[in-house]
C-alpha cells in the first residue's frame, strides 16, 4: 500500500472531524464509512515488514515531498487540537493527532532523519490567588472572550492555555538565545531594571544584529525563567539574564500534597483513593451509611449523635488505594472552572 493511500485515508479522518458535527443527521453513517475505510488500510497492509502493520505501510522508499506531507498534516492536526481547546470537545482531535504522530514518526524513521525530542508541555507557577492578575493576560481581555461565548475556561486555566500557546506560536527563527529581564512600566514607557526594582519580569527573544523582541510579561522572576527555558528547549539555546540571575537555586523537591478521592456510582461509595497515600497512612477510614433499607439487622451499627440520641448505619472501614487517575489534574480543573472572579 503506498503512503499516498494513507495520507488519504488520513484526510478522510480530518474531513470528518473538521465538517461533520454532533448534530449531523448522517452523522453515524459518515463515521462508519470512514471506519471501514480505515479498517481497510490496515487489513490490506502487508504485515510481514519486521511484524509492524504501520512499518509495512511505510515500507516503499520516502521521499522528501512525503516527509513534508507528513510533518504538515501533523501540525494541521495538533492546529485542530489547540482550537477545540476551549470548546472542551477534544476527544475525536485527540485521536486523530495520535494516528497522525503515529504516521509521521514511521515516515521520519523510514526517511532515516534525525529526530529531535519532544518538548514537554510548559507548566506554569503562576496562581491567581497567589500573584494576583496575570502580568500579560489581562481579567479584562479573559472577560471579553467569555462574554463572546469565546471560552468556557476559568480566569486560571483560560491564563494557563494562553502560555502553553504562546510557546509553540512564537517565531524563533533566527533566534540565538533567549532573554529574561526585571522591568518597570510607567506611563507606558517600559524599561529594564535591576531585578532588585523591577515591577515585572519579561521574556526575550534575540536575534544577531536585530535586538530582542518582548514575548511575554511574567509576574515573578521564577515564572519568567521556566517560560524562558521552555521556550528555549524548542530550538536548544541558552537563556540569560539581562540586569538579573538566572541562575536556579539549590532546593529541595517539593513532597507532593496528597490529595484525597471519593469514588461514588450511583450514590454508593466505590472506593477511596488518593495521589499519595504513603503521606496518609496510617488513616483509619470509615464509611458512615445511614441508609439502612434491605441491609439485615446483624449488619447495622448503632450511632451515638450529637444530640444524644442514637442512630443505626451500616459501616465499615474503606484502605485507602492508589488512584489510577490523576488527581492533580482533577483537582486543577475544578479550581480552574470555577475560579470565575
Amino acid at each position: 500500500m503506498s503512503i499516498n493511500k494513507i495520507l488519504n485515508t488520513l484526510r478522510a479522518a480530518w474531513f470528518f472531524i473538521e465538517n461533520v458535527t454532533d448534530d449531523d443527521p448522517a452523522r453515524n453513517d459518515k463515521f462508519f464509512e470512514l471506519r471501514a475505510q480505515v479498517r481497510e488500510a490496515f487489513t490490506t497492509a502487508d504485515c510481514n515488514h519486521s511484524g509492524d502493520p504501520v512499518g509495512s505501510l511505510l515500507a516503499e522508499p520516502v521521499t522528501t515531498e512525503d516527509v513534508i506531507e507528513a510533518v504538515n498534516d501533523l501540525i494541521a492536526a495538533a492546529k485542530v487540537v489547540v482550537k477545540r481547546w476551549d470548546t472542551g470537545n477534544l476527544a475525536e482531535a485527540v485521536t486523530n493527532l495520535n494516528i497522525v504522530i503515529g504516521w509521521t514518526e514511521g515516515t521520519l524513521e523510514d526517511a532515516n532523519l534525525p529526530t529531535k525530542p519532544i518538548v514537554p508541555a510548559h507548566v506554569s507557577s503562576w496562581d491567581y490567588h497567589q500573584n494576583g492578575q496575570h502580568a500579560f493576560f489581562a481579567k479584562e481581555d479573559w472577560r471579553h472572550e467569555v462574554a463572546n461565548d469565546e471560552t468556557i475556561l476559568g480566569y486560571q486555566m483560560w491564563v494557563k492555555h494562553k502560555l502553553e500557546s504562546l510557546l509553540y506560536d512564537t517565531d524563533l527563527d533566527a533566534v540565538d538565545a533567549i532573554e529574561v529581564a526585571g522591568c518597570t512600566d510607567a506611563d507606558g514607557i517600559v524599561e529594564v531594571k535591576d531585578e532588585n526594582g523591577a515591577q515585572f519580569f519579561s521574556v526575550y527573544t534575540h536575534r544577531p544584529n536585530e535586538g530582542v523582541v518582548c514575548v511575554c510579561d511574567f509576574n515573578t522572576k521564577d515564572q519568567a525563567i521556566d517560560f524562558a527555558e521552555s521556550l528555549a528547549a524548542r530550538i536548544g539555546k541558552p537563556v540569560y539574564g539581562n540586569l538579573c540571575s538566572v541562575e536556579r537555586p539549590q532546593v529541595t523537591a517539593e513532597v507532593q500534597k496528597p490529595i484525597l478521592a471519593i469514588v461514588m456510582d450511583g450514590g454508593l461509595i466505590q472506593s477511596v483513593v488518593s495521589n499519595r497515600p504513603d503521606l496518609i497512612h496510617p488513616l483509619d477510614v470509615i464509611i458512615i451509611d445511614y441508609d439502612t433499607e434491605g441491609t439485615g439487622d446483624d449488619e447495622l451499627e448503632v450511632i451515638p449523635q450529637s444530640d444524644g440520641a442514637v442512630a443505626e448505619a451500616y459501616c465499615r472501614l474503606e484502605t485507602i488505594n492508589q488512584a489510577k487517575i490523576d488527581l492533580q489534574y482533577v483537582h486543577d480543573q475544578i479550581t480552574g472552572i470555577k475560579n470565575f472572579v
